[in-house]
């Protein structure tokens, strides 16, 4: 069973002044890191792959969108476009391993080495880890909750969204009936596809993170990280437009998002939610 610890956690970037809120609102990791008053919080990442299930609260603005796009960089696989894995390190003669050439590295690598980010000296926790897990990254801020059905069609943008970070698993070899494998490409097609991810019904939808999960782990034999950030999001607005459909559009999203935490798909992960 996943495991899920709940903590609050306060992760942001400083400002100048006391009592000041930044000026902008720019959430890139990679940007933030070359900003004067950006603080290194990498160490926490070492942290997260012995933990399962993290949910995580804090107030607005105190980094946490930020927060998750430098686990989402860390994390993630690289791939060419048929989903195989670019790997930055490979074996010296002697069986160390070592850096490939510069030319050869990802960016999301060369954002952490480059800058110095305390997470890149502990070398072997780096290798082992930076760009080493299929990683699920997922928004409910847009999630209409005002009614059930647009709760349902604005959930399936969402899922759609993240279908399309994954488009190259349509290239990949070992997954699809019509290459010998076991899975549908039509199937994972309907998601992807713009003319027809509206068509999907209420138990697809519920179920499209989980079977994304699943295509994952097969391709990559490895566990999925999950990053789901404003889960809050759509619960509030159930909350503030209260109607008849308020228990159908709690129901939704609780089916949805057990099913995406719950499957035997999910290693490890991040749950964010905005404290009040």
């Amino acid at each position: 069973m996943t495991k899920i610890f709940v903590v609050c956690l306060c992760i942001f970037t400083l400002t100048k002044g006391l009592g000041r809120v930044a000026q902008h609102l720019d959430t890139d990791f990679a940007r933030i890191v070359l900003t004067p008053t950006f603080v290194d919080k990498t160490p926490m990442l070492k942290k997260l792959p012995q933990q399962g299930i993290i949910a995580i609260s804090a107030p607005r603005l105190f980094g946490k969108t930020t927060n998750m796009d430098m686990m989402r960089r860390f994390f993630s696989i690289t791939v060419n476009k048929d989903g195989d894995i670019i790997d930055n390190v490979k074996r010296d003669f002697a069986g160390k391993r070592v850096e490939k050439s510069e030319n050869s590295l990802t960016d999301n690598f060369k954002l952490f080495k480059d800058h110095k980010l305390a997470v890149y000296s502990d070398n072997e926790f780096f290798y082992d880890n930076c760009g080493q897990y299929p990683v699920i990254h997922v928004s409910f801020k847009k999630v209409d909750a005002s009614s059930i059905q647009n709760c349902i069609e604005s959930f399936k943008v969402v899922v759609h969204e993240v279908f399309k970070e994954h488009f190259y698993l349509l290239n990949a070899k070992d997954l699809w009936s019509d290459d010998g494998g076991n899975y549908d490409r039509n199937e994972f097609n309907k998601y992807l596809d713009e003319n027809k991810y509206n068509t999907l019904s209420e138990s697809e939808v519920i179920n499209g993170l989980k079977y994304l999960s699943l295509l994952l782990h097969k391709h990559f034999k490895r566990l999925v990280f999950l990053l789901i950030d404003d889960l809050d999001a759509p619960v509030l607005k159930i909350i503030l437009n209260r109607n008849a459909t308020i228990t159908d559009k709690f129901d939704f999203l609780t089916e949805a998002v057990t099913e995406t935490v719950g499957n035997g798909h999910v290693g490890m992960g991040v749950v964010q939610s905005t404290s009040q």
